[in-house]
């Protein structure tokens, strides 16, 4: 007792303090620009923190924060020093960094992390730094000029941020997660300001709201289930109520008035009602989890002024406890189904539990089976003495073995513990049989039926048949088979467990193979069944009908004609003379000989070959022909036949080099061949096109042609080769002759056509700059005809022709089989205003004097600044009341600003005026170009819009087609009557309830969704502007809180004329029934800035009364009313307090009752419910 009373003197001493500060008559402000100017000195804030019990280190801060406040975004250095108040508790810190970190207002470092971590902290070196780093910070929230700053001390200056907090109190829920964490700094301001200019006369006369909690303590661990809060608060005018909230959430108002004489014997002669100005509400905790939370007290005077204060307390929580008792461990089970038993506690209690088989979830059930050996055994659980549960489950879809039972017990905080038991299922085996062919069974035809039968417990999915381990067809059983329904009637769907299936034997080779069956069961296991078979297929057949056997060959080709056939089909013909491939043919020819004499052949009409075979290079001699009759399946029957080839003793060669209709380029040509004379030859003499290029005498060594002529003389020197000159030839077709002269004078002649044609065009792009928006680039072209010009390209656009200019040494060098290169190299300067940044593709085209084309790429990297701009106006969440809406702002990019079009809701609206003064942006981005005339406005026609949120955007083109895009939105206002409907709940944080009925499950956040959507079509009809809170494919799951502050925002923003939020109901019991209507009792909103219609309750009372008269009559449900939030209830409702306008909240029915939830799923009952809204809404407004 004695430390809280230490605690409560110095907290009163210190209040005390505080109120005998001078009050000036200064007017307060409900929020202030955090870049902003103030009349409040240096002086007047140390003084201030003085009095509030501030270290002499943060007292001495403020010369800082008004030192350096002007060069940091010009941020108010009062509202800085009254952040760092707030941040460290006046420099006692106290929390998990001190004094030594330098650091005013809690900033992270880079990387960030949780709070409770020390390392993520940033330490500055000094306060210089740190407050510095804090006016920075501050700046860039507030979207200062010239922010994001290059040089700062700012560790997190992240561009991200800038600008999301231009005001005080928009600082709340973004630079900390409380909500009220800028009005409460808006507030010490202007406690401050009031100070200002006060003279030493006025102490004593402010008084203000003022109090404590005393519990719980500063990070109290709590491990029960109910927690109190105490503590005192005094107010001039009295104290009207003490709200507790826990996370946000609001816990209940306490108890106030209770007597504190302590409190009166500081403040009795400042205050009255001292004497009763404690407060205390004992606040049910069970279904909190575990962890650090935070516990507000909202203070609320008479004069409706309001203190928030907190405290973190640290919830503890009983492990949770479980077992499976059913089935024991281990236990075999042969049935379809077990039942699976045991309990479950929790320190919050045990909201369901849910069973798994092997993963799959089979269950869930919530335990409520009397357990009292549980309560005793842990008699500190709530919930114990019913905290059993039993459950059957299926086990018909679980193959046998050994399984895995797994229960997941819910707790109501949401927290999941595990429990396991094993079990050894035991099933009938699964079984089968092929029928059909018989073991052993010969097959020579292509294909074969397989029969039989399969069943397992679980019944057959389907069965695969193999042959030789190929997948050969897949059939599920369906055939009647009474006598395996007779044998296994204990199996299902024996009576229809036969399967028949044709399988394609063409691609099998031929020999013993193995049919193998698997038949696999609806639970995924695998029965085998195998038949032995042994292929014997139809051979090969093939014959050579020409030449005949023996015959003389004196021609330099012969004719090869014959058939083949196989069971499989002939997929080719190889034809060899003596051993050399000579040809490859397709039997094709009509062969009806064939067919009658094979009919079970396939294409054996059409099995007919027949082709020339080139003979030139074969010696003399019999000589065997070899046909290969390749298969389709691969396998090879070989025919032959052997003739006798003599050659006749003339003057014989060839040219072998170059071939014929062969390509022809650079300023000479190889011609190589060889020639045989009975009397030899004197010499060679080379024409190209009738121009006698080359004469040369036979020497080159040719074993080749020796061998297959070996009664010529000089035959193994017999070869010839010659570098001719073909440099004034022009290109096109030419004719090669050779003349082979012997030594007799008799000449042969041998003729080769080609192709000549010029050298390729080549080049390459070896360099370039870039300087500003002119880029050079260097490089060489040659062709074999010359080179006219250079075209060059970037990213496929033509920026300029040059024609090579200059000596290139290493080219000549390197090329010099090319003409004309003496002048090779080239550059150029090109603009590439329109290319834009990033990898960009240089191409060149090499144009060569004979047309052809020659094509050089480099990859090259274009460095630009990226492009920037902004919307100026309309500001963000602007409300639009006129037909049009201006739109200006500015974007700007390297390459100059080509056009700004404007989309309203992905739908082009206009193109802005482009090119309009900003001096401004020219100042602050002098690293770009065009920044001087970056500016942009357009006018949009509106008026053909729908009420409710749109998105504008702005895409700003660049001459080098880039486009930079920016959004914003904004609320259009309908001049006819607009409402604004609320689907309830959402999919997250504030879901809606569940109800399942004999198997059907009624969800209450799809049906508010399936009524509001019947509501909007139907208000529309009538003439009405609707906008809906969320839309049909919305699937957001934010936390209640936020949720609910959201729907009301929505409908604040529009100015909208009435709010219909539409719920359906749900009940423990589910006898509860028939459909009732709210509004509310309360007059003052969470916002304080939001101010209420005068009549908002009362026409909230009326149309709410008419609503639930109107609907009952329309669907036959029990009318229930219209009903106030807090006399109903005992607590107002976050949508109908929040909004400004008239509201009402519609509970369509209840989803716990049979009946009535299967009429509100019904798409008739839920139009009734929405004519009967829209009547009462028609004759009000």
């Amino acid at each position: 007792m004695r430390r809280k009373k230490k605690s409560l003197v110095f907290v009163i001493l210190v209040t005390f303090i505080y109120n005998l500060l001078p009050i000036g008559m200064v007017q307060a402000a409900d929020n202030i620009n955090i870049v902003s100017s103030t009349a409040i000195t240096v002086d007047v804030a140390k003084t201030w923190a003085k009095s509030n019990g501030a270290t002499s280190t943060f007292i001495g801060l403020a010369d800082l924060y008004w030192k350096y406040a002007s060069a940091h975004g010009e941020v108010n250095p009062a509202v800085a020093y009254i952040q760092a108040a707030k941040e460290t508790g006046y420099g006692k810190f106290g929390g998990v960094i001190d004094e030594s970190y330098n650091n005013p207002c809690g900033l992270k470092t880079t990387t960030g992390g949780d709070d409770a971590d020390l390392n993520v902290h940033q330490k500055f070196n000094s306060w210089d730094e740190g407050v510095q780093a804090h006016l920075d910070h501050l700046a860039l929230y507030a979207g200062a000029s010239g922010y994001p700053r290059k040089s700062t001390y700012d560790p997190r200056h992240f561009t991200s941020i800038s600008g999301i907090a231009k005001t005080v109190t928009a600082l709340g829920g973004k630079w900390a997660p409380s909500t009220s964490y800028g009005v409460e700094i808006m507030t010490r301001y202007n406690t401050l300001n009031k100070l200002q200019g006060s003279s030493l006369s006025d102490l004593g006369n402010s008084k203000e709201l003022i109090g404590n909690i005393e519990e719980p303590s500063l990070n109290q661990q709590v491990n029960g289930n109910t927690l109190t809060v105490s503590g005192w608060s005094i107010n001039p005018s009295g104290v009207k109520e003490v709200k507790v909230y826990i996370d946000g959430v609001l816990k209940g108002k306490a108890t106030i008035g209770l007597n504190r004489p302590d409190v009166a014997s500081i403040y009795k002669q400042s205050y009255s009602n001292t004497s009763t100005s404690g407060y205390k509400l004992d606040v049910d905790i069970s279904q909190l989890s575990a962890g650090t939370k935070t516990v507000t007290v909202e203070q609320v005077g008479n004069d409706a002024t309001v203190l928030k204060q907190t405290k973190t307390i640290v919830v503890k929580r009983l492990q949770a406890v479980a077992r499976i008792d059913e089935p024991n461990e281990g236990e075999n089970i042969s049935a379809n189904s077990i039942k699976v038993r045991g309990w479950a506690i929790s320190s919050t209690g045990v909201k369901e539990v849910k069973v798994y088989v092997d993963g799959k979830l089979k269950g869930t059930v919530t335990p409520n089976k009397s357990r009292l050996d549980i309560k005793n055994a842990f008699s500190k659980y709530p919930g114990a003495e019913t905290s059993g549960y039993e459950l059957m489950v299926d086990l018909s879809d679980i193959a046998g073995g050994s399984k895995v039972i797994k229960t997941e017990e819910i707790s109501n905080d949401n927290s999941i513990n595990v429990s396991e038991r094993k079990i050894n299922i035991k099933k009938l085996s699964s079984l089968g049989r092929i029928d059909e062919p018989s073991e052993g069974n010969d097959v020579t035809s292509t294909s074969v039926k397989v029969r039989g039968w399969a069943i397992a417990p679980s019944g057959i999915k389907k069965v695969n048949i193999y042959v030789d381990g190929v997948l050969k067809g897949t059939v599920v059983p369906s055939t009647s088979r009474p006598d395996i329904k007779n044998a296994f009637s204990n199996y299902p769907n024996a009576g229809t467990s036969g399967y028949e299936v044709m399988v394609d034997l063409s691609g099998i080779a031929v020999g013993s193979k193995v049919i193998r069956a698997e038949e696999i069961a609806n639970d995924n296991s695998v029965n085998i069944s195998e038949r032995k078979i042994n292929v014997k297929k139809v051979s090969a057949l093939g014959r050579i009908d020409e030449p005949s056997e023996g015959k003389e060959v004196t021609a330099t080709s012969v004719k090869v004609r014959g058939w083949a056939i196989a069971p499989s089909g002939i997929k080719k013909v190889n034809i060899y003379v003596n051993e050399v491939l000579k040809g490859t043919v397709v039997p094709s020819n009509s062969r009806p000989d064939i067919k009658n004499a094979f009919s079970n052949y396939p294409n054996a009409g059409t099995s007919g070959y027949e082709v020339m075979v080139d003979l030139s290079d074969v010696a003399g001699g019999n000589k065997v022909i070899r046909t290969e009759e390749i298969a389709n399946d691969n396998s090879v029957n070989v025919s032959n036949r052997t003739i006798n080839i003599k050659k006749v003793n003339t003057t014989v060669g060839r040219i072998d080099e170059p071939n014929e209709s062969g390509i022809v380029k650079g300023k000479s040509m190889k011609v190589r061949g060889w020639a045989l004379s009975p009397t030899g030859v004197k010499q060679i003499k080379i024409y190209v096109d009738g121009v006698l290029k080359n004469t040369l005498t036979p020497n080159v060594i040719r074993p080749d042609i020796k061998n297959a002529f070996p009664n010529y003389p000089n035959a193994d020197k017999s070869g010839y080769e010659a570098l001719v000159d073909i440099s004034n030839v022009a290109p096109g077709k030419r004719v090669i002759k050779v003349e082979e002269v012997s030594n007799d004078n008799t000449i042969s002649t041998q003729v080769r056509n080609i192709q000549v044609q010029n050298l390729d065009s080549l080049g390459t792009v070896e360099g370039y700059s870039i300087n500003g928006n002119t880029m050079k680039v260097s490089g060489w072209a040659i062709s074999g005809a010359g080179v006219k010009e250079v075209k060059v390209y970037v990213n496929g656009i033509l920026k300029g022709t040059v024609v090579p200019s200059f000596a290139r040494a290493d080219v000549s060098s390197a090329y010099a089989n090319y003409m004309n290169i003496a002048k090779s190299g080239y550059e150029l300067s090109v603009d590439i205003t329109n290319i834009p940044r990033g990898t960009a593709v240089i191409t060149t085209q090499e144009i060569s004097k004979d047309g052809t084309v020659g094509k050089s790429q480099k990859n090259i990297t274009v460095n630009r600044n990226a492009p920037i701009g902004s919307i100026d106006e309309p500001s963000d969440g602007t409300v639009i009341t006129s037909n049009e809406v201006q739109i200006s702002g500015w974007g700007t990019n390297d390459s100059k600003t080509t056009a700004v079009n404007i989309y309203i809701d992905g739908v082009f609206k206009s193109s802005a005026t482009i090119g309009i003064s900003r001096l401004d942006v020219k100042n602050a981005y002098k690293n770009y170009q065009a920044t001087e005339t970056s500016g942009y406005q357009s006018k949009v026609n509106v008026s053909s819009l729908a009420a409710g949120k749109h998105t504008i955007k702005v895409e700003v083109i660049a001459v080098d087609g880039s486009k930079n895009s920016m959004e914003r939105e904004f609320y259009n206002k309908s001049k006819t009557k607009l409402i604004v409907v609320d689907p309830g709940h959402n999919y997250g944080g504030d879901y809606g309830a569940v109800s399942i009925i004999n198997g059907v499950k009624y969800d209450e956040t799809v049906m508010n969704m399936a009524v509001a959507l019947r509501l909007e079509s139907t208000l529309k009809a009538q003439g009405y502007a609707v906008v809906l809170t969320r839309s049909a494919l919305d699937r957001s799951t934010i936390d209640l809180s936020t949720s609910l502050k959201n729907r009301a925002v929505i409908a604040n923003s529009l100015n909208a004329d009435l709010f219909i939020s539409i719920h359906h109901n749900a009940s423990p019991s589910s006898s509860a029934r028939g459909s009732e209507v709210y509004y509310t009792q309360r007059t003052t909103p969470d916002d304080a800035s939001v101010v209420q219609n005068a009549d908002k309750i009362s026409k909230g009372r009326d149309l709410a009364i008419a609503t639930a008269s109107s609907m009952s009559a329309n669907t036959g449900f029990i009318n229930k009313g219209g009903k106030g939030d807090v006399s109903s209830l005992g607590y107002s409702l976050s949508v109908l307090r929040n909004t400004k306008m008239p509201a009402i909240l519609v509970e369509c029915g209840f989803l716990t009752n049979p009946t009535e939830a299967s009429l509100l799923n019904n798409a008739s009952i839920q139009q009734a419910e929405v004519n009967g809204i829209t009547s009462a809404v028609k004759a009000r407004y």
